[in-house]
């Protein structure tokens, strides 16, 4: 049974995946809309990834998907630095 949390969780996750997976004139159009600057999608990717850990850990979310989702934070996190 899916409870609030998990649909909070997935809507999260579906929702940074669908903008990251935009091409840059949508991205560009969200950053200007949200009024945030380009890191928020890295940002908001990584909230994303983090508050789906436990859907792996329910079993709702493959262990591979989280693996796959893990690698492209730390990409994120290695881009940005400081």
């Amino acid at each position: 049974m899916e409870t609030t949390d998990d649909s909070f969780r997935w809507r999260l996750l579906i929702e940074s995946l669908t903008v990251l997976s935009a091409e840059a004139s949508t991205q560009e159009a969200w950053i200007e809309e949200h009024r945030v600057e380009i890191d928020e999608l890295a940002l908001d990717f990584h909230h994303a990834s983090r508050t789906a850990a436990p859907l792996t850990e329910e079993g709702r979310l493959e262990a591979t998907v989280m693996a796959r989702l893990r690698a492209i934070d730390a990409l994120f996190t290695e881009m940005s630095g400081q």
